[in-house]
């Protein structure tokens, strides 16, 4: 039994099944997925079949993932097509895909992204999108949570680069390409860990294992 992370994947279906082939993963171990698993590649949809025919996969709630279920909430109507959130974020690949399902499909779809969760605690690491609040000092996990709105949760980019901390627990996160901050593999930091590879960007889908912190690329 081991628990694994990646994030990020971005319609990259081939991939994601490459990864799943490569930690050997079984029914016996857990995948967390940081969010962001559609948009900008082709294969989201079938990413999130496979995440969804799976109970031991376990996905959190992503930029575009709130992007698409606040597109079918309505939240968009009032944009044109060209300056629409979603489609300027690489959605429209995914909304082009969806075309093809029925609308019974796309309501559970919606529904599910919808409530999914923002953050996730495993023993003395905590799991989110993007990050928490800014802050002069280092705060506890119930701060960071009562603190840190769904939209901070998602977009922020900034708590991984600051040296603000949560107390007593690692924090894993995706959202911002290593590679932009220099570096192509995961990233260590004192109380932080940064999984997003840019796997969509021509760099590495990247994979954690908890249990010893070995680094899985594809």
């Amino acid at each position: 039994m081991a628990t694994y992370i990646c994030s990020d994947i971005h319609g990259e279906y081939d991939k994601y099944i490459q990864m799943l082939s490569t930690i050997n993963f079984n029914s016996d171990d857990n995948l967390y997925i940081l969010g962001d698993v559609i948009d900008r590649k082709e294969g989201g949809l079938k990413i999130l079949d496979h995440i969804r025919e799976h109970s031991n996969i376990h996905l959190l709630k992503g930029n575009h993932e709130r992007r698409l279920v606040d597109f079918y909430k309505g939240l968009y109507n009032t944009f044109p097509k060209e300056r629409n959130p979603w489609f300027r974020a690489d959605g429209l690949i995914t909304y082009n895909k969806l075309q093809e399902k029925d609308e019974l499909y796309i309501n559970k779809l919606v529904k599910y992204l919808d409530e999914l969760p923002t953050v996730i605690t495993l023993d003395t690491y905590v799991l989110v999108h993007g990050g928490f609040y800014s802050s002069s000092e280092d705060y506890t996990l119930e701060e960071a949570l009562e603190n840190t709105s769904e939209d901070n949760r998602l977009w922020n980019r900034t708590f991984f680069t600051s040296d603000i901390k949560v107390k007593d627990y690692t924090v894993i996160s995706g959202h911002t390409p290593t590679y932009t901050l220099g570096e192509d593999k995961i990233i260590h930091k004192p109380g932080k860990i940064l999984i997003d590879c840019g796997c969509c960007y021509g760099k590495y889908l990247a994979c954690l294992r908890l249990d010893d912190m070995k680094e899985f690329y594809i």
